[in-house]
């Protein structure tokens, strides 16, 4: 689905301010509450097998109908929404403190409220909240349901140099033949030939072609062009691939708020974001542990014609952190795969937790390297968590990402970001 397929619009809705009980522990944190809301222009909400692609024959390959396309698509029938209450007699609640109440209305946002946690404890209390939209309320969100080469060169001081000259897009898409797959066994074919094509994927073979056969199923199948426009010219998604890319009109409207010089991805897998990146941005690092992932997302930034614009480096970003500069960093570690929202509040050192304190360490490293980070999470992601993050800022902002009025994930922007209005879409 092209971006031209969706209304997007964005809106800020509260401001809190938190204070340090004790003054000497930090300064307090303003924390924005936002939202970026993309619709399909024909949802139909009486009919939301409207926007399901071969809604009227629903099954995998085995014959088995799925009860998950529906949601994959990121529909609710809890839709989240912003109104103004003209009579509110009948909704007021009681609270024992002022703090209570500030939080609860960001718990009637949608946004989870965990003050206990074996990893810290937030030391601050909220003292004030500004509403951009007055008396806001909404129905609370159904949360159940071998190396590739580079330009790139190291220094004698260790430090990664990058060719940061300006590298406008002026290349067409690479060219390939417009597939429009007519069922997932199709599609197999298509990927099974590609990686045959490729000599550094011969170890991986027997793997990816297995792994493939059994995991694709309808679920992520049937949301495809959600996450990239371009998949009948011939994207390359390996199974974990199909649940863990970004979907691209929320990739895009990431990348505008993230226009910069240099913006690195150091966990980029198969390119969902890094590719919006290089639209808007001069030059993208992008980093994987995995060869593969770096392969598909060479090949996928290829057909959109923005792979000039991308460094492509194969490697552990815990080793290469010391080494690596840039002016914006936008990450989004692996959450765990689909079983993170089994837990009704995620926390952030679940992620890469084998590494120390997992999300929590991987954010401080990151803050030596830019000065901007936005941090992609979970929907289910404890709040308290990112305000712990934001002490040494003073300042974050906590998007919430809807899609056909489901919440879809939260991204957390510290530092300064571009500010996106409805009118520049």
């Amino acid at each position: 689905m092209a971006l031209s397929y969706f209304s997007l619009s964005t809106e800020k809705l509260v401001e809190v301010f938190y204070e340090p009980k004790n003054c000497n522990e930090h300064n307090g944190v303003t924390v924005l509450c936002s939202r970026f809301t993309a619709n399909y222009r024909q949802f139909d909400a009486s009919n939301p097998l409207s926007i399901i692609e071969n809604s009227n024959n629903i099954s995998d390959e085995y014959g088995n109908s799925s009860d998950d396309e529906i949601d994959i698509i990121h529909l609710s029938k809890h839709i989240l929404s912003t109104t103004i209450i003209e009579h509110d007699a009948n909704i007021k609640k009681q609270y024992e403190t002022e703090s209570q109440k500030m939080n609860a209305v960001l718990e009637d946002i949608g946004l989870i409220i965990d003050g206990v946690s074996k990893f810290f404890t937030f030391k601050s209390q909220p003292s004030y909240m500004m509403f951009h939209k007055h008396n806001i309320t909404s129905y609370s969100p159904d949360r159940n349901a071998s190396s590739i080469t580079t330009e790139n060169s190291i220094d004698s001081s260790g430090s990664i140099k990058y060719n940061t000259e300006r590298k406008w897009c002026t290349s067409t898409p690479m060219s390939s033949p417009n597939h429009k797959y007519k069922s997932i066994d199709e599609y197999r074919k298509y990927f099974n030939s590609m990686v045959m094509k490729h000599d550094r994927l011969k170890e991986k073979n027997s793997y990816l072609l297995n792994h493939n056969r059994k995991k694709i199923n309808l679920k992520y199948w049937s949301k495809r062009h959600m996450l990239f426009s371009k998949f009948d010219l011939g994207i390359l998604l390996d199974d974990e691939s199909f649940y863990s890319v970004c979907p691209e009109v929320l990739s895009y409207h990431i990348a505008k708020r993230c226009q910069n010089h240099v913006v690195l991805d150091p966990f980029c897998g198969a390119g969902g974001n890094i590719i919006q990146l290089a639209f808007m941005c001069d030059l993208v690092i992008a980093i994987d542990i995995d060869p593969t992932k770096i392969l598909f997302a060479k090949h996928n930034a290829e057909i959109y014609g923005v792979a000039e614009k991308i460094e492509f480096i194969v490697g552990d970003f815990f080793s290469l952190a010391s080494k690596l500069k840039a002016d914006v960093v936008f990450m989004s570690p692996p959450w765990g795969g689909p079983e993170y929202s089994i837990n009704e509040s995620f926390s952030i050192a679940l992620m890469c937790n084998n590494f120390n304190c997992g999300g929590y360490d991987i954010f401080n490293l990151t803050k030596s390297i830019a000065s901007n980070i936005a941090f992609h999470v979970p929907k289910t992601t404890n709040i308290f968590e990112c305000l712990w993050l934001a002490i040494n800022f003073g300042k974050v902002e906590i998007q919430q990402n809807i899609i056909n009025g489901r919440l879809n994930s939260i991204t957390a922007f510290y530092g300064e970001f571009t500010d996106i209005t409805d009118d520049e879409y």
